[in-house]
């Protein structure tokens, strides 16, 4: 499924979507994907996102994008895949995207409880009460909710508040240097101690190597996704 050529982007690129799997760090099986949105060009070669999600935002083109990722992840969730999918700022505010997203689950006749809905601690700061109000109805229709970028933001515990999170993804400036540094190390251990309390799951992005791989497993985190668990590959 590939959109018409994008703007300020060489003739016949188009998008595609990979998956990066989310590994259970209890048992080893992959639990979920994360869809990851990538621009294919004309020759194949790709085009990873901080390459083009700035320019994506600045020209207005990122409700499209998302879009296009909500319907590949019905797609995907019909076949019995779970998936996690993202939602940007100006997608959340767009009105009738609860509707559209309704409607891509009713046209590939997947469950609701296949697909979680990442949505970054910038894109909730950016509206609070329009981000909860959407999160809210998708998960009263049985989507799962995760709040991305755990940490990097300012208002974390507000948003643990007003929205209904079912799961965390630790940011990985917290997992980068997990393994050497003590005051990283107390930091992630709290979070997953909190997240226990208010009983959401943790997912740690960014996990590189077989130590940290090891550190998360005894912290007590849920989930770890990354290039030691896996790397992405087109979700078809």
């Amino acid at each position: 499924m590939a959109l018409a050529p994008l703007p300020d982007l060489p003739d016949r690129a188009c998008l595609r979507v990979d998956s990066q799997p989310i590994v259970c760090l209890s048992d080893g099986r992959v639990a979920a994907e994360e869809l990851l949105v990538r621009i294919v060009e004309g020759d194949g070669a790709s085009i990873q996102p901080l390459a083009f999600i700035p320019a994506a935002e600045r020209c207005g083109l990122m409700p499209m994008i998302d879009r296009y990722a909500i319907e590949r992840a019905a797609e995907l969730a019909s076949s019995g895949r779970t998936v996690h999918v993202n939602l940007s700022a100006k997608t959340i505010a767009q009105p009738g995207l609860f509707d559209e997203i309704i409607g891509a689950l009713q046209r590939h006749r997947a469950r609701p409880e296949q697909i979680t809905f990442e949505i970054t601690e910038t894109a909730v700061a950016a509206d609070l009460t329009e981000a909860s109000h959407l999160a809210t109805r998708l998960a009263a229709r049985g989507f799962r909710i995760a709040l991305d970028d755990f940490g990097s933001g300012w208002g974390a515990f507000r948003y643990l508040k007003a929205m209904p999170i079912s799961a965390i993804k630790i940011d990985r400036e917290f997992i980068r240097d997990l393994a050497s540094n003590e005051r990283t190390l107390a930091l992630v251990r709290g979070i997953v101690g909190l997240a226990r309390l208010v009983g959401h799951e943790t997912i740690a992005e960014g996990v590189e190597d077989e130590p940290t791989f090891i550190l998360l497993r005894s912290l007590g985190v849920d989930y770890a996704q990354g290039f030691y668990v896996g790397r992405p590959q087109p979700a078809g």
